[in-house]
């Protein structure tokens, strides 16, 4: 007879660590939409690390870091009217985080990608990495085709 090998402590430990790590992670990524939806900037701090970089935000409009994060949620709330956020699906490995999201708002500045004015719609997703058990980094990517007046 053949015995059973139980995991070792180290393996279950390393995949209970795991799980609630990408949970960890995935919580803070939906916090930061909470805060995009509701303008609450109390959030900002418990979520995003001091080196917080946005790879994909208007090149040196916003300073790294929490400041930054915070001046990105006003300046977004106040270019699109009734912008708003909806998380369609979440997924966390490990550190990294993707949120599929559709936003919708309408546009109030001239020269942009649509005329002011226009209710649109943009498929987006969302890429986090976390460190020291905050946001650290993130990556936007829209579908400027679903722009619809």
């Amino acid at each position: 007879m053949t015995a059973v090998t139980e995991p070792s402590l180290d393996v279950a430990l390393a995949a209970t660590y795991k799980k609630s790590i990408s949970e960890h992670y995935k919580d803070l990524a939906l916090k930061l939409q909470v805060a995009l939806n509701t303008q609450d900037l109390s959030l900002v701090d418990d979520l995003i690390h001091d080196d917080f970089f946005d790879v994909t935000g208007p090149p040196g409009m916003f300073p790294n870091g929490p400041e930054g994060v915070r001046q990105h949620i006003l300046w977004l709330n106040r270019r699109f009217k009734d912008a708003r956020w909806e998380v369609q699906q979440a997924v966390a490995e490990g550190t990294t985080v993707v949120l599929r999201v559709r936003f919708t708002g309408i546009e109030t500045e001239e020269g942009q990608a649509a005329p002011v004015g226009t209710r649109f719609t943009y498929a987006q997703a969302h890429f986090f990495e976390g460190r020291d058990g905050l946001l650290v980094q993130h990556i936007g990517v829209r579908s400027e085709q679903d722009i619809s007046q």
